[in-house]
């Protein structure tokens, strides 16, 4: 999305999302009632009214509530080549993209206890 689209939505009464990056800068909505300072960054300077920015420049929407996907694999593609270190090192991989997707549904199912 770009700022000019975020800044149409405020003047619309359109709903915006509480959080987005524009830069390097994460930004979080503001309670405030002044369409300028609608979002603002861990120091406490507000967007846009103290940022630098183009109308054209792009801001990313941070979904919080997004489900963080798992990792697919497919073990017979791994283990066509059949060299017995290739397989071996795909073996471990497998070992280890597995744990990388017990932690993803462990992250995600504490976002959902929240």
């Amino acid at each position: 999305m770009k700022v000019i689209d975020l800044l149409n939505k405020i003047a619309n009464g359109e709903e915006v999302p509480n959080k987005i990056r524009y830069k390097t800068f994460e930004l979080e909505r503001t309670q405030s009632e002044e369409v300028k300072r609608l979002y603002v960054d861990e120091q406490g300077i507000f967007f846009p009214e103290y940022y630098s920015f183009d109308l054209n420049d792009e801001v990313e929407v941070i979904e919080e509530d997004k489900k963080i996907e798992k990792i697919e694999l497919d073990p017979l593609e791994l283990c066509k080549n059949t060299n017995d270190n290739i397989i071996n090192v795909h073996y471990e991989t497998l070992i280890v993209m597995n744990k990388v997707n017990e932690l993803i549904d462990t992250i995600n199912e504490m976002r959902d206890n929240k």
